[in-house]
């Protein structure tokens, strides 16, 4: 387990259809912080809806240069916290730690 941590901030428009203000804060190697910070400038603008569609290889496209086996974890962190937090503020999970950990 690496240990890279990430706390995202969203605010959506008054429809609540649409991501206002996004911003992150972390700690962690530099794919994780680049893929965070690619991500928060992606999510600005961006229909919810578009936002829960995203996957990993949306992110890892995202960062543009090729992302080894063990590392893809680091470079999907932000895009699997800005998931667990939809799903969060849905009332579809429980608020907890995200983590890119398999099941």
């Amino acid at each position: 387990m690496c240990g890279d941590e990430i706390t995202i901030d969203v605010k959506l428009d008054e429809d609540e259809e649409t991501v206002e203000y996004v911003a992150f804060r972390g700690d962690g190697c530099a794919i994780s912080q680049a893929s965070a910070s690619m991500l928060t400038e992606k999510l600005r603008g961006m229909p919810v809806e578009e936002m829960l569609e995203l996957d990993r290889d949306d992110v890892i496209d995202m960062l543009g240069v090729d992302i080894s086996p063990m590392r893809v974890k680091c470079a999907v962190l932000a895009e699997k916290v800005v998931q667990d937090g939809t799903e969060i503020y849905e009332g579809e999970k429980q608020l907890d730690k995200t983590t890119t950990e398999e099941d």
